[in-house]
Order: structure tokens, then C-alpha cells, then sequence
């Protein structure tokens, strides 16, 4: 609602558009909320799945991210690992999550005595594949001004890679963030599952990799 900011009657349209959607009378479409969740979108020309991804990146910056975050304090989503790299050191290991629907995994990597201008971060993805869920971004945090955020580009079986700013003159460090999100359920209805439809999610435990290093 902070991005598509219509209201009506002092609510946001986009909450009113997503209350007739999973209306349950005889008339509604009585969708089930992800499900709503997708089709509203869908009429912005975005999906629920890009959606999401922007606001697990944005989870990690909320007080800067959220109108209200900085009044109410938001929470900062936590690391899910974190490496320094120089000279010495200059690329790591590679690390492996497993993700669950609609959930997210950030990376952390910051630039140590790489003082030329012209040094990169190259960021190797092989995650599970793309019809399962699997979407990325990187995130370069300069040392003056705001946060640049990019989606990564991964082929249907989920692999990838991206090159970012990486000098330690120019950038405090890169986030990179691994994305489950995967709305698929089976047997909605049949399971009462605490999860979307009462179903069972088709996409968790997704095994996702990412390895890093410095380039020029």
C-alpha cells in the first residue's frame, strides 16, 4: 500500500480490491488469501512473487523502508550469514539454505581494504529451480546515500550471476538475498493446515547456494 498508494474512503484501494477477492458469499470469488493476494497484483501488471521478494529486501531496512518503521521500531530481518573479503581473502566459501514457501534467506559481504575504484563483487547463485519459486536480489549499501537494489537474473533451473560495485572506498558492504516464493498448495481444503487454503505447500525446503568473489 506504500507503493500503490490509491485510497477510497480512507482505505487503501488496494486492501478493498484484496477484501472482494476472498469475499465468501454466493457472489464472491471467495479466493483464499495468497491466492487474492496474486490476483490483485496481477491487475498492478506485477506478480505477488516480485512483491515479495522486494519486502524481504526491504525487511532488512524497515525503519528506512516503511513510513511508519522508524515511529514503531520495526525489527531488522536477521543475517543468515555474514563474510568480510580483501585482498588476502578474496572470495568465499560456498553457503547452503534451505528455504521454505515464501520465505527468505540474507547474505551479508563487506568489502575490506579493497581500496581501487574498479573492484567488483561477482555473486554465483545455483538455486532451486524457477518454477519452484527461486528469485534473488542484490543489494549494494554505499558509504554515502541510499541503499541500490537489483533483481537477479536466473535461468529456469534457478542458476545466476551478478556483479556489483565492491570497492571499500565507495560501498560499506552487499546484501544479497535468496527468496522461496512459491504460493503452490496441494489439496486445499482437504488437509486444515495452519497454511494458505488449509493445503500443503509444494516448495519447501528448497536447497539454495551462493558463492562470492572479488573481481576487476
Amino acid at each position: 500500500t506504500e507503493k500503490y498508494r490509491a485510497t477510497k474512503g480512507g482505505m487503501p484501494v488496494l486492501i478493498l480490491d484484496l477484501m472482494k477477492k476472498v469475499d465468501g458469499s454466493a457472489a464472491g470469488p471467495d479466493q483464499y488469501s495468497w491466492q487474492a493476494v496474486q490476483s490483485v497484483l496481477a491487475k498492478k501488471r506485477t506478480t505477488a512473487a516480485k512483491q515479495f521478494l522486494a519486502f524481504s529486501v526491504a525487511n532488512r531496512d524497515p525503519r528506512r523502508n516503511y513510513d511508519e518503521g522508524k515511529a514503531n521500531k520495526y525489527p531488522v530481518g536477521p543475517l543468515a550469514g555474514s563474510v568480510k573479503l580483501t585482498r588476502k581473502r578474496s572470495r568465499t566459501n560456498q553457503a547452503t539454505v534451505r528455504t521454505e514457501h515464501l520465505s527468505s534467506a540474507t547474505y551479508r559481504i563487506t568489502p575490506r581494504r579493497l581500496t581501487s575504484r574498479r573492484t567488483k563483487l561477482e555473486v554465483s547463485l545455483d538455486m532451486a529451480p524457477r518454477k519452484r519459486g527461486s528469485m534473488a536480489a542484490v543489494t549494494m549499501f554505499p558509504q554515502k546515500g541510499k541503499a541500490r537494489s537489483s533483481t537477479v537474473d536466473l535461468d529456469r533451473r534457478g542458476d545466476g550471476t551478478a556483479r556489483v560495485a565492491f570497492s571499500s572506498r565507495k560501498v560499506r558492504y552487499v546484501e544479497v538475498t535468496l527468496a522461496n516464493t512459491s504460493g503452490r498448495f496441494a489439496q486445499c481444503f482437504e488437509q486444515y493446515t495452519p497454511f494458505s487454503c488449509y493445503g500443503l505447500p509444494k516448495d519447501d525446503r528448497q536447497k539454495q547456494r551462493i558463492s562470492a568473489r572479488v573481481v576487476r
